[in-house]
């Protein structure tokens, strides 16, 4: 009783005193009782004064002043204290007690008498057998359960009823019970033990719907309770009662509580019938009800959440289906891709027809087990489905049940007949159709029946032993269509700037494409079904209760089939639809470092190892790679995808799944025919005037309609850029393989002409259309194509589509005696067969019969030849001059095209461009791409000065600065003009800034603006050395000298802007990073009393909670509340005595600190990990950069001093029904920083300064500051529920994580 005792009896005595036993019965004590009482005073003074006395009281009152009578009557109290100590636990006193007791026991201001919480039980009316006879019975209690079969039947009456019965045979009980007779003259009381046997009972539960064909049960009650209860004996307890009992109730007492406890059983039996089972029923009765209702389709939720997304100003999302945009195009060919790859057929030697789509092939290739079942053990389940391992629990009066899932087995997800996936329905949207056979689940469960330790039972079943069952579920449905809308908002400058060294690690690429995503949630969800597989269970170890529940199971699926299928749609339309979305929100929520560039200080300078890209650690090794994997697994296992699954080879035919993946979307987009290739309209022209002697005329040469046709017949052997050595990939495919050779053809025009004015007076003209056609060819092709590594893993994806940003990838023309550029190695074209036709269009006579001609035996047999040679000659000559001269104009075209705006070949050397500076007329010189390096700096100045209250200037000097740099000259003088590199060297030189803040008043506000008030850089420049041949010999003596000056003018110029910004990075950076967040809380808002007012008066309550008045003097709790708020009041806000202060007492909140919390020196220190992420994010509290370097600076320590000085503690005041005040004054207060300050050389592709070589800066540093006279208002608002509090139980507090929840 004390453990179930609530809070809201707290404060009721009586209620206290019910938890106590009664009267003492005979030979026990175990009733409220004073055991011992000593009282020992030490004096004991009694005053006698007369207000208004009789002559004789004025004189005892004088007398009783006198020193005797003061001891007389001091003697006289000790005895009276000795006597009541000597009589703690007499009658007087345990009198008193029992009068307490019984009031506590009937007091009805303790109206759920918590003296009978244990023993409740329905209360039977006194049953009257004579008029002169009243027999009653109570508190019955019924234990020693034998049951014999438990039988459970259902029927559907009509399509607006349904029966479900549980009956009970062979029932044998022990029951205890209080009984009371009255008889004439006699009367009593006692207890008796009763025992049946061959007992039974059942019950009938009717549920109704409107239709069960498409409606649930919507009302359930009892139409039957039968109970047969047989009593075999009786046996009396309560001595010379019972007897009388026995002899005045003559056996008669056996039929009277046969029909009083089998009354009472019935109600246990509608209880135990509706317990479990029925509530069960109920819970998916309320479940489905609310899926019942017409709701807006999948699609149109879908629009509306695109329509209703908001979009701020600085943020650009991607059009998923626009043309204009490079992403987009990337976007589009990996969801055309992703769709072929999934969508289509493909070779499949597991499928009985020889193929399936992709995606059950993938499915059964990576994610089921040999059996094509997913398997998920109960950790990989989600917590909607089995919250801390129970997925159903539920009781009754007899009996507790949990339903807890181990295994869970899907099968049927390779059974895609539809993958109609990616349409585009919005600018973000994509809609995604699936169609599914059949899905079956079955789940490994574990049942435990347990005994209740119910107060409320009607039988005990303290001696029932627990049962746990091993059981299988199975259900499944069949013809699943789902349709899911996604939408996916990109933002186009985040995912263009991804590079692709991010995306080498498959949870850094992961976690940049999420970066990347505005929005990423499932807008839109349906599912329907044709049919359901009716569910079963199994796996009892007791086949009766194997039939009870299999039954009770095929009663559920029968009154529910309809309604499940009807619900589904909007099931998966809302609920499953928010888990998912849910669980997308948690899985792509990303931090903001969590797509961080690679810094150049981990690439390297040399080239793409293409084994350790493309394949496996253990392959890459075997051909010149390092087996290392420095670019992880990401595009090894996205080509092995590729290769094995995507671009597969057909068995049946010989082709390869990339012509429909790859090859007919790509065709098809360009010419509208799947593996067609056109090229309309005039392809080459050639007009040429030949004067040759006597001989006058124009030749006239026009190549038009090019068409190739057939590229979609791709086939074995098929290997796609497989690394044969570090930088060589090698090439090897089939093509027109099976019935479609390859077939290229165009149109010739042949014409000469005699006359340059009147075409139509030509001599000879000849329209021919040509055609060769390539049947099983084998194409073979090594390629050596050297890319820098570092500008392939800072390749930005926004240049995907453009060939000329790759091929700024690859070194330019060849260097002398190196071949480290793009070139074919090798070529090797084997067709198995060549046709050349040869038709004409509009033909001289003698191109007619060579066209006739051509289509002999013969002339096919030796062209046939002629081809074989020429493909020989291109084999032959795949490195020679003429290829090789292609690929330098590629690479001329690709390092220079603008459509390549950062140029990729520059990113490591970008600088701003300086124009040309002219100190003559007629000279020009120019000067870019400048980087230095080999830094010295002497000294380095920082200067401070608040000028007045509106203006402060901080000035940054460095001296004695050495430097050297590299630079690309140009020079152009009268005749002369040039190119070329050089060399220069500083030394002690100088620089030095100067920035000015300004303000309206810095007495109370911060800086609102920022310049550069001075820049000055004096170069000194020692030496240069001109590089370029003879060009560099020239500029040498043209320039004579002046060269120097030139440069240094120009260069303090550019060093200039980067002393600003080495200036203003860091520091000012930092500076204006405190302006920034101190002017938000510059401007007046409303006082804390008024936000603490409006809060409390703005609170919205639902009509069912009642808040309680935290002061109000009408409820027990608030008093409990109150009594409890001015305790703490004193604890922490009155004078204590303090030994540790010197005034020898302090604020018992000082104490408190002191004893508990604050360390020896009267400390609170802080480590990295204590801090609020707010004030250290990663172990950084600031990061900075300029042009040079980078600053972090880490918080390791916080120490706060001062906590234990407060002045004041005014706490728990009221201001409100559900508002306390609390004001706080410290002395002072001071924070102890222990940071570290890193400085460190920045990877940047723009500074004009590089510092590979300068050392990191490592500073342990300490910061103080503090504050004094602090005063602080806290207003809480604490709205506590009456109920919730009033109904907690003492035993829930007796654990402290459990009484603070």
């Amino acid at each position: 009783l004390f453990m179930k005792f609530p809070l809201q009896y707290m404060s009721n005595m009586n209620c206290w005193l019910s938890l106590i036993p009664g009267i003492q019965s005979e030979g026990s004590s175990l009733t409220l009782s004073l055991e011992a009482l000593d009282i020992s005073p030490s004096n004991i003074l009694l005053t006698f004064d007369c207000v208004s006395c009789s002559p004789e009281f004025e004189a005892l009152s004088k007398f009783m002043k006198s020193s005797e009578a003061i001891e007389e009557v001091n003697t006289m109290l000790n005895q009276v204290l000795d006597f009541l100590s000597d009589e703690a636990g007499g009658e007087l006193v345990q009198n008193q007690f029992d009068k307490m007791l019984i009031n506590g026991h009937k007091d009805n201001d303790c109206p759920n008498n918590l003296s009978n919480i244990m023993m409740q039980d329905p209360q039977l009316p006194p049953t009257v057998f004579d008029p002169n006879m009243e027999v009653g019975a109570s508190n019955i209690r019924c234990s020693g359960i034998n049951v014999n079969d438990i039988r459970v039947t259902h029927n559907r009456v009509d399509n607006t009823l349904f029966e479900f019965g549980l009956a009970i045979d062979g029932l044998d009980i022990q029951c205890e019970l209080d009984w009371s007779y009255s008889y004439w003259l006699f009367n009593g009381v006692g207890k008796t033990q009763l025992y049946t046997s061959n007992s039974s009972a059942s019950t009938m539960i009717a549920f109704t719907s409107e239709d069960f064909n498409s409606n649930p049960p919507d009302n359930s009650l009892i139409s039957q309770c039968d109970v047969s209860l047989s009593i075999d004996g009786i046996d009396f307890q309560g001595g010379l009662l019972a007897d009388i009992a026995d002899i005045i109730l003559d056996g008669s007492m056996m039929d009277i509580l046969e029909d009083m406890i089998s009354a009472l059983a019935c109600q246990q039996m509608i209880s135990l019938g509706t317990g479990v089972i029925s509530d069960l029923l109920q819970n998916v009765d309320g479940l489905l009800s609310t899926y019942l209702e017409p709701t807006s389709t999948a699609l149109q939720d879908a629009q509306n959440a695109e329509n209703n997304l908001v979009v701020p100003p600085d943020v650009q999302l991607m059009d998923l289906f626009s043309q204009e945009s490079s992403n987009s195009t990337l976007i589009q060919s990996a969801l055309d891709i992703v769709d072929k790859l999934l969508g289509d057929l493909v070779p499949d030697s597991s499928n009985p027809t020889g193929e399936d789509l992709g995606i059950n092939k993938l499915l059964r290739s990576f994610v089921l087990d040999e059996n094509r079942s997913l398997i998920l053990d109960a950790f990989d389940l989600p917590a909607s489905i089995s919250e801390g391992g129970i997925s159903f629990g539920g009781k009754d009066m007899l009996m507790g049940t949990t339903i807890a899932i181990t295994q869970m087995k899907i099968i049927g997800l390779d059974t895609f007949t539809v993958v109609d996936i990616l349409n585009n329905v919005g600018n973000h949207t994509i809609s995604n159709h699936l169609h599914w056979e059949y899905l079956t689940v079955e789940l490994d469960m574990v049942v435990n029946i347990n005994a209740l330790d119910s107060t409320n039972a009607f039988i005990s079943i303290d001696d029932l032993i627990e049962s746990k069952e091993e059981i299988k579920v199975q259900f499944g449905v069949k013809d699943i269509d789902v349709d899911i809308y996604l939408m996916i908002a990109i933002e186009e400058y985040k995912l263009g700037n991804i590079e692709l060294g991010a995306l080498m690690n498959t949870t850094q690429a992961f976690n940049c494409l999420l970066d990347a995503m505005f929005v990423a949630e499932i807008t839109g969800l349906s599912m329907s079904v044709a049919d359901i597989i009716p569910p079963t269970v199994g796996g009892f170890v007791s086949k009766g209760l194997d039939r009870v529940i299999s039954r009770t199971v095929d009663a559920a699926f029968e009154m529910y089939e309809a309604t499940v299928i009807k619900a589904l749609p909007n099931l998966f339309q809302t609920t499953v639809r928010d888990i998912l979305s849910k669980t997308i929100s948690e899985l792509t929520s990303t931090p903001a470092d969590a797509c961080l560039p690679i810094p150049e200080s981990q690439l390297s300078s040399g080239f793409i190892n293409f084994p350790d890209l493309l394949l496996a650690s253990d392959q890459a090794i075997e051909v010149g790679g390092t087996g290392s994997s420095p670019y992880g697994s990401t595009i090894s296992n996205a080509m092995k995808l590729i290769m094995e699954e995507g671009f597969a080879i057909n068995p049946l035919d010989g082709t390869s799944g990339a012509n429909d993946l790859l090859i007919s979307p790509l065709t098809k987009s360009q010419s509208g025919i799947a593996g067609t290739l056109l090229f309309p309209g005039t392809l080459f022209d050639v007009k040429q005037e030949l004067n040759i002697d006597e001989f006058v005329g124009n030749l006239v040469l026009r190549v038009s309609e090019v068409k190739v046709e057939n590229l979609n017949s791709i086939g074995a052997p098929l290997n796609l850029l497989q690394p044969i050595s570090a930088v060589t990939l090698n090439n090897t495919v089939g093509m027109g393989i099976g019935q479609n050779p390859l077939r290229g053809s165009m149109e010739l025009l042949f014409e000469f002409t005699n006359d340059l004015v009147n075409i139509d007076d030509a001599q000879l003209s000849n329209l021919i259309n040509i055609g060769i056609e390539l049947v099983d060819t084998s194409i073979n092709a090594a390629a050596l194509i050297p890319l820098y590594e570092a500008l392939f893993m800072k390749f930005p994806l926004q240049y995907m589509s453009n060939m000329n940003c790759w091929l700024s990838l690859i070194p330019g023309i060849q260097s002398e005696g190196s071949s480290l550029t793009l070139s074919l190695e090798a070529l090797d074209i084997s067709p198995s067969n060549i046709l050349l036709t040869f038709d004409c269009v509009s033909c001289s006579p003698e191109f007619e019969a060579l066209s006739k001609f051509m289509k002999s035996s013969e002339a096919i047999e030796e062209v046939n030849t002629m081809l074989n040679q020429v493909l020989d000659f291109l084999s032959d000559e795949a490195g020679g001059e003429l290829v090789q001269n292609q690929f330098d104009k590629m690479l001329i075209n690709g390092h220079k095209d603008n459509d390549c705006p950062n140029n990729l070949s520059n990113i490591m050397m970008q600088d701003p461009q300086l124009p040309p500076t002219v100190f003559d007329p007629n000279m020009e010189v120019g000067a870019s791409n400048i980087r230095c390096s080999g830094i010295n700096v002497n000294d380095i100045r920082v200067t401070h000065n608040r000028v007045d209250n509106t203006l402060f200037e901080f000035g940054l000097a460095i001296d004695g600065l050495d430097i050297q740099c590299e630079l690309d000259w140009s020079y152009s003088y009268w005749l002369f003009n040039g190119v070329g590199k050089t060399q220069l060297y500083t030394s002690n030189s100088s620089a030095s800034t100067m920035i000015a803040f300004t303000s309206e008043d810095f007495n109370s506000n911060p800086p609102d603006n920022s310049l550069i008030s001075q820049c000055d850089v004096s170069l000194s420049i020692d030496g240069i050395d001109f590089q370029g041949g003879l060009l560099a010999d020239i500029a040498d003596i043209i320039l004579d000298g002046s060269m120097m000056d030139i440069l240094e003018d120009m260069i303090s110029a550019l060093a200039c802007q980067q002393m600003i910004s080495l200036g203003t990075g860091v520091i000012s950076d930092l500076l204006q990073n405190v302006d920034g967040l101190l002017s938000t809380y510059l401007e007046p808002t409303s006082t804390a009393l008024q936000d603490a007012q409006n809060a409390e008066n703005n609170l919205v309550v639902p009509p069912d909670v009642q808040l309680m008045d935290l002061f109000s003097q009408e409820s027990s709790n608030s008093t409990l509340i109150q009594s409890a708020l001015d305790i703490v009041d004193k604890l922490l806000g009155d004078l204590v005595p303090d030994s540790s202060n010197p005034t020898g007492e302090d604020l018992g909140i000082n104490k408190l600190l002191r004893s508990f919390v604050l360390d020896e020196n009267r400390s609170l220190i802080l480590d990295a990990f204590d801090l609020p992420a707010s004030i250290s994010e990663g172990g950084i509290s600031f990061g900075g950069k300029d042009m040079l370097m980078g600053t972090t600076i880490a918080i390791t320590q916080m120490k706060i001093i001062g906590l234990d000085t407060f002045t004041v503690v005014d706490i728990l005041n009221n201001v409100g029904n559900h508002t306390i005040s609390n004001h706080l004054h410290w002395e002072y207060l001071t924070v102890e920083l222990d940071m570290v300050v890193n400085i460190n050389a920045l990877d940047s592709t723009n500074a004009f300064i590089s510092i590979d070589d300068l050392i990191e800066s490592k500073e342990e540093i300490k910061v103080q500051f503090g504050v004094k006279d602090i005063d602080v208002d806290i207003y809480l608002m604490i709205a506590i529920e009456e109920y919730k509090l009033g109904n907690i139980e003492l035993g829930a507090l007796m654990n402290t994580t459990q009484a603070f929840n």
